[in-house]
C-alpha cells in the first residue's frame, strides 16, 4: 500500500506542471531515504536470498514518483 502513496503527489505535479506547494528539503531527504533503504534492501537479498521483492517495489515506485515530483520542482511548466 505504500508504494501508491507518492502517486497522487506526482499525479498532481503533473497536472499543474510545477511542484510548487513542496519544500527542496522535503524532497531530498525523502529520496536520500528511499535511496538508502533501497540500497540496504537490496544488501539484505544479497546477503539473506530473504524475499524482499514487495519491498525493492515499494521503494522503486516511490523513487520513480519522488522523481516527478523532483522534476517539477526543478522545471516548472510555466
Amino acid at each position: 500500500m505504500l508504494a501508491v502513496c507518492g502517486i497522487p503527489q506526482a499525479y498532481e505535479c503533473w497536472l499543474n506542471g510545477n511542484a510548487n506547494g513542496l519544500s527542496p528539503l522535503f524532497l531530498g531527504s525523502w529520496f536520500v531515504g528511499e535511496v538508502l533503504t533501497l540500497v540496504f534492501v537490496l544488501y539484505e537479498q544479497a546477503r539473506t536470498d530473504a524475499n524482499m521483492w514487495p519491498l525493492l517495489f515499494n521503494y522503486a515506485i516511490n523513487i520513480l514518483t519522488i522523481f516527478v515530483m523532483i522534476y517539477y520542482k526543478l522545471f516548472p511548466i510555466v
